[in-house]
Formats: C-alpha cells, structure tokens, sequence
C-alpha cells in the first residue's frame, strides 16, 4: 500500500529526467583534519599516468605538473601487484584449519587472506620474510609461514597454534578459549602487517614486541595497496 502512495506522489517528470554529469572544477582534497584519509597516489589516474584534466578556480585546465606534488615512490610496485590479481596457476582446495578452542573466528579470517590471490603469491614467493626488518615476532612472517603450509600440505587439516598463541600481541584484550569477532581480528592482524611491512622503510613500523609501535609515515606497502 505504501509504495503505491509513493509513486503516486512522485512527479512523472522527475523519473524521465535524464541525470547530466558536470566536471568538476577543482580536484576533490580530503579534510585536513582528517587522520582517517590517505591519498597513496595524488593527482594520479587509475591508470598510472598523472591528471591533466585538473581544472582550477576560472574553469581552465591546470598542466599536470601543477595538479598536484610527485609523491615518493610506492614502497611496493603497484602494476607488479596488478599482475597478481589472478591465480598464476590451478589450485585446489587446500586443507581446512583445525578448531583449537574458540578460534573458529581467527580461522575464517586466516583463510580468507591465504586464498587472496595477490597476498597468497607473494607469501608463496615470501617477499616479506626474506627482507623482514622487525625485531621480535612478526604477523606478517606468521601468516606468510602458515599460507606457505596451507598451499603446499597434502593434510585434510592444519592446526594454527603458532598465531593462536599470539592472540594478544594481534589485539590487547584478546584472551585464549573466548570466542571474538572475527572482524576485529583481521583488523588487528592487518594493522601489525602494515606495520611489519614498512618497519625500516619510511620512518615507522611496529615495536619489537608487535604490540603498537609508530605510526609509519609512508602507506604504500603491498599491505596498504591491497587493504587501504
């Protein structure tokens, strides 16, 4: 009954218009104040060249080395990761994770990651452990061990006691046998990666014990790129 009022109140004329798109006159910058917003790429076109559409104040176009700073260069190539979006090759189902006692939130975000095309292939490949520069114990060297073990085990299933019994390093207020959310977890897990990933690189990255650490001052690690 409710939507037949709807769309009698509705102007006929609304529903045929045409909606017309006007470009912009000025490139869109995010808030100043905002610590939530980063732009990897400024003034960069999805397809790696840089803007010239820009347009200033008066309409006309700006030349694109005016449309915004060069930034520094990415600490991972983005068209090499845009080459890993596909599988290189075939893969079969790999084997489950076992249940070590409320983990099964850990163990759906663990699989998720490990059969992400880009992120599998470049554990596959370990392009993190083989220059990992973080003292202590390290998500990013964990995860890339445990996706090296999931692609290449013929076993119906694995137990992750490894990352399991580093719960509490991935979020503070984690405790063993409690179930959490798994959304939570990964989002933990992706902050000590990005940490890990940009440790020595750019000025920051996480503390020895993988518990906080600086803020890293770059955020163009694979992990970024991938993640945001």
């Amino acid at each position: 009954m409710w939507d037949d009022v709807a769309a009698a109140a509705v102007d006929p004329d609304i529903l045929s218009r045409r909606v017309r798109f006007v470009p912009a006159r000025r490139a869109s910058q995010p808030a100043a104040t905002s610590a939530l917003v980063r732009v990897l790429n400024p003034g960069v076109a999805s397809t790696g060249k840089a803007r010239s559409d820009v347009r200033n104040g008066d309409g006309g176009a700006l030349p694109a080395s005016q449309s915004a700073p060069a930034g520094p260069a990415p600490l991972f190539p983005p068209e090499r990761l845009l080459g890993m979006l596909g599988w290189s090759s075939v893969r079969g189902a790999g084997p489950g994770l076992s249940n070590l006692g409320q983990t099964c939130f850990m163990n759906a975000a663990l699989q998720a990651l490990a059969h992400l095309p880009p992120l599998a292939q470049l554990c596959l490949s370990r392009h993190h452990s083989r220059g990992c520069r973080v003292l202590g114990w390290c998500a990013y060297c964990e995860l890339e061990a445990l996706i090296v073990e999931l692609h290449g085990s013929a076993a119906r299933s694995l137990a992750p006691t490894a990352m399991a019994g580093k719960l509490r390093l991935i979020a503070r207020h984690f405790r063993p046998d409690r179930p959490q959310d798994a959304h939570e977890f990964l989002l933990g897990l992706l902050s000590r990666m990005r940490s890990a990933a940009a440790e020595g690189k750019c000025g920051g990255g996480g503390a020895a014990d993988g518990v906080g650490g600086a803020e890293p001052k770059c955020c163009s690690s694979e992990v970024d790129q991938l993640f945001g």
